[in-house]
C-alpha cells in the first residue's frame, strides 16, 4: 500500500499548489495584493537494507511529500499613477491600519481611499468600507467643507493645506507571520509580533499594484498539472498491480 499512500500525498500537495496559483492569478489586478507560494517538505523516511553493500547500514526510502507552509512574496508591486488625491501608496515595508464598524483592526497595502459622509461627520475609508486609522488607532475624521486633501511623506494629512491627522503606518518584526484574511487585508498573529511604527514614506496620486508575475504563475500551473498527472498515473499503476495480484491463482 506504500505506493498508493505516496501517490495520494502527491495528489493532495499538487491540488493545494494549484489552488494557491489560481488565487494568485485571480488577484493579478488587486491593488496591494501579495502573491503566495506553496512550500513542501519530505514525509517520513523509512530505513531499508542496501543489497549492494550491507556495510553502509542500508538506504532510506521516502514516503511522499507534505505541505510545509504557504508564504507570501512581500516584494513591493509597481506603482500605478492615477492622479487622484485620495489614492496613496507606501514606499517601504509599512501597512495602513484600518478597522471595520465593530472595531476589528486589520492591515493593508491598498491605499484606495474615499470620504464617507456620516451623521457625525466625514470619515476616511478604504474600498472595503473600513475606517482608516491614525497613529493613535482612532478613526480619521475629515474636516467639513474640505476641498482638497493632501499628504506628506511622513503620513501627515492636510485639508486645504492645514494638518488634521496622521496616518497610522506600521510594520512587523516578522511580516511573513501575518495572516491573510481576504480583500488584501492581513491580521496580526503571534508569529508576526505586535505592530510597530514604520519609517516608510507615503506617496499620493498612485496605487501599489499586485506583485503577481503572471508568467511565473502560468509556469507554476503547468508544473503542478504535470506533477498531478504523474501522481495520478502512479495510482492507476498501483491499481492495475493490485488487481493482477488479487487474481493470481496458486
Amino acid at each position: 500500500m506504500q505506493a498508493l499512500h505516496t501517490a495520494k500525498l502527491g495528489l493532495i500537495a499538487q491540488q493545494e499548489r494549484m489552488n494557491v496559483t489560481a488565487n494568485n492569478i485571480a488577484n493579478v489586478n488587486t491593488t496591494g495584493y501579495k502573491s503566495q507560494r506553496m512550500d513542501f517538505k519530505d514525509a517520513l523516511y523509512t530505513q531499508i537494507l542496501d543489497p549492494a553493500d550491507l556495510k553502509k547500514g542500508g538506504l532510506e526510502k521516502g514516503t511522499g511529500v507534505l505541505i510545509a507552509a504557504t508564504n507570501s512574496n512581500l516584494s513591493q508591486g509597481t506603482v500605478q499613477n492615477t492622479g487622484e488625491d485620495l489614492d496613496m501608496y507606501i514606499n517601504g515595508d509599512g501597512y495602513f491600519c484600518v478597522a471595520d464598524a465593530n472595531g476589528t483592526v486589520g492591515y493593508t497595502r491598498s491605499g484606495a481611499f474615499a470620504v464617507s459622509a456620516e451623521t457625525d461627520g466625514n470619515y476616511l475609508i478604504n474600498a472595503n468600507g473600513q475606517y482608516i486609522l491614525d497613529e493613535n488607532s482612532a478613526r480619521i475624521k475629515v474636516p467639513s467643507g474640505t476641498a482638497e486633501i493632501s499628504v506628506n511623506e511622513d503620513g501627515t494629512l492636510l485639508a486645504d493645506g492645514k494638518s488634521f491627522a496622521k496616518l497610522g503606518i506600521v510594520t512587523f518584526t516578522n511580516r511573513d507571520g501575518l495572516e491573510a484574511s481576504g480583500n488584501g487585508l492581513y491580521k496580526e498573529t503571534v508569529a508576526s509580533g505586535t505592530p510597530m511604527k514604520s519609517g516608510s514614506k507615503v506617496k499620493q496620486g498612485g496605487l501599489e499594484a499586485s506583485n503577481v508575475d503572471i508568467t511565473e504563475e502560468l509556469t507554476q500551473m503547468i508544473r503542478a498539472q504535470k506533477a498531478f498527472t504523474m501522481a495520478s498515473r502512479a495510482v492507476s499503476v498501483w491499481d492495475d498491480m493490485a488487481a493482477t495480484t488479487n487474481n493470481l491463482r496458486t
